[in-house]
């Protein structure tokens, strides 16, 4: 069920630890992330 799917983490930045998940399938992509910081830093 999982083919073709590629799942990479990248790091966040505004949190130790914190990670933005990039989900891609068939040239799609979602980004997920759980904290997102919408300021400049």
């Amino acid at each position: 069920k999982g083919e073709g799917i590629v799942i990479a983490p990248h790091v966040a930045g505004h949190l130790l630890g914190g990670t933005v998940w990039k989900i891609t399938k068939d040239g799609e992509d979602v980004v997920y992330a759980v904290d997102y910081n919408h300021r400049k830093e």
